[in-house]
């Protein structure tokens, strides 16, 4: 009885061997690499907006996709368009200021207003909504702002 279950293993182990061991074919190395690519793009798409290295590094990655979109769809843009992506904006950072200036002489408080950080391009201030953010802070752009953002 061992002797059979000894043999029933052995001959599957050697039957399954040559399926362990073959080689991927081209269609399963593309999706292989295609989805290693995204991973590593996904990696970098975060971070990128607070590291110039990793946006820099994104940004390349992208070109590299977009190039092969172009290689790929070359006769259809509306593929090309519907993949293609955008490299990241790297910004310099703005310096908030909390609080009133403090007068240098007599230590008297500056009484000009304290603008409210304006959105980027994505309509975004920090990871918030702009709306969200305003209403969570309750600090509004005054209405004669040029920033287009009205107060509810």
């Amino acid at each position: 009885m061992k002797k059979i279950i000894l043999t029933a293993i052995i001959a599957s182990m050697l039957l399954a061997s040559p399926i362990l061991a073959a080689e991927l074919d081209d269609y399963q190395r593309g999706v292989a690499s295609g989805l290693a690519l995204g991973l590593y793009m996904g990696k970098l798409q975060q971070p990128s907006a607070y590291s110039p290295d990793l946006a820099n590094e994104y940004n390349l990655q992208v070109e590299k996709f977009n190039a092969f979109l172009q290689q790929v769809f070359a006769n259809n843009q509306t593929m090309i368009d519907k993949f293609k992506l955008q490299p990241v904006v790297i910004q310099s950072p703005r310096v908030a200021v909390v609080g009133k200036r403090v007068h240098a002489i007599d230590a008297s408080f500056n009484q000009t207003p304290l603008q409210p950080p304006l959105p980027d391009a994505n309509g975004r201030i920090g990871e918030y909504p702009a709306d969200a953010y305003y209403t969570a802070t309750g600090n509004w752009p005054s209405a004669n702002a040029d920033s287009g953002l009205q107060a509810p």
